[in-house]
């Protein structure tokens, strides 16, 4: 299976808003763009998030009618009927966004979106009274499919979480063994999940996918963290384990839990500074407010008024003086989102920037890097 729209005018389109923003940046000159422009040509329609809001509402308001009305005249057929209806109605839409949209040159376009997730509802409607476990496992298989398909962030992180649901759903069937070793294998699998993807990423074939692959990235890190989180692992315990703890009463291996839920967040962005990677210090950012309300919630040592508005001002301090720090580049960092993520592997497909610089056929399959190495999103310079 392949994805639906033609690749070789993904990464065109890719190439050219890349290519702007460089431009906006300073990074490469006007006449460089436009030599780009001119060899990366794109025939796609991808209007800007306005448009695309606009039309996949319009659209879904109008798919919206017409299934009311098609549900109208089959009312009477009968439960399972209308489910087999249903999912022969998802197949079509389905069929018509590859054969007729997709077709005319629509690349996310809002009205792809809009006929996507509608196929999407028909298909899961049809089955949502089955079991717990069969529907999730459904619902992943479906939003894995759109997600590789059409390249859909909603849907891949979608298909991301039914997957952990589908996990967590199979540990709770095995009762009191699956439920202590829940936090440990959610850690496992999804650690495992992340520490693969570099290797994918890193084939030239992959790089339709690339803003999903990112996605499954920053949802492994962010799930890496919450199996190990002191807060989520209790209440989780108390939930769905039954355990009968009193308030001030802590979980078996307690402090391990607690010292993950601190020590994780730190690791993150020491990790992402050392490797230049802006994804584990942005998740590594989030995950340290996540352990700062964790502890201030067990451990409370002001008022919460008090403690939100010096917790505040430090952040703001602490963000000012960094902005400031990073209005340069500092050990290949700087402020500036001048690269996406998607140039950071040393094995991306892209193209060289030195051709245009001096006057050199541009080739779309040449390699990037730039002259102090390969460069990572949010203005990261280095390997990922």
């Amino acid at each position: 299976m392949k994805s639906a729209y033609d690749t070789d005018q993904v990464h065109n389109l890719t190439v050219l808003r890349d290519s702007r923003q460089w431009m906006e940046h300073y990074f490469i000159r006007k006449e460089q763009f436009e030599k780009i422009e001119e060899a990366f040509k794109s025939r796609l329609y991808h209007p800007n998030f306005l448009i695309r809001l606009i039309l996949f509402v319009a659209t879904a308001l109008g798919l919206i009618g017409v299934a009311g009305l098609a549900i109208l005249m089959v009312k009477d057929v009968g439960s399972d009927a209308l489910r087999v209806l249903a999912v022969i109605y998802g197949i079509v839409s389905f069929v018509a966004l590859d054969n007729w949209l997709i077709k005319k040159d629509h690349y996310k376009s809002g009205v792809t979106e809009a006929v996507m997730f509608q196929a999407c509802i028909c298909i899961l409607g049809a089955v949502i009274d089955e079991s717990e476990l069969t529907f999730r496992v459904l619902a992943f298989l479906v939003f894995a499919y759109t997600a590789f398909r059409y390249l859909d962030w909603i849907s891949t992180l979608l298909s991301v979480g039914f997957f952990g649901a589908t996990l967590f759903s199979l540990l709770v069937k095995w009762e009191n063994t699956g439920q202590a070793i829940m936090p440990f294998f959610f850690m496992m699998a999804f650690g495992a999940c992340y520490i693969s993807l570099p290797k994918i990423k890193a084939r030239s074939s992959s790089l339709p996918w690339h803003n999903n692959l990112w996605l499954i990235e920053v949802a492994s890190l962010v799930i890496v963290y919450l199996s190990g989180n002191y807060y989520v692992v209790r209440e989780m315990s108390i939930e769905v384990s039954g355990l009968p703890l009193q308030p001030g009463e802590n979980i078996p291996l307690s402090y391990f839990f607690y010292v993950f839920t601190a020590a994780v967040p730190v690791l993150y962005v020491a990790w992402g500074i050392r490797r230049h990677n802006s994804t584990l210090i942005r998740v590594g950012a989030l995950c340290t407010i996540l352990s700062v309300l964790t502890f201030k919630y067990y451990f409370s040592i002001a008022p919460p008024e008090v403690t939100l508005t010096v917790a505040g001002a430090l952040v703001i301090v602490l963000a000012a003086s960094l902005l400031h720090y990073l209005r340069v580049m500092r050990h290949g960092i700087t402020r500036d989102n001048i690269l996406t993520e998607k140039w950071a592997g040393a094995s991306v497909e892209g193209f060289l920037i030195s051709q245009t610089m001096g006057g050199n056929e541009i080739k779309s399959n040449s390699h990037f890097e730039g002259g102090g190495g390969s460069f990572g999103g949010g203005g990261a310079s280095g390997d990922t």
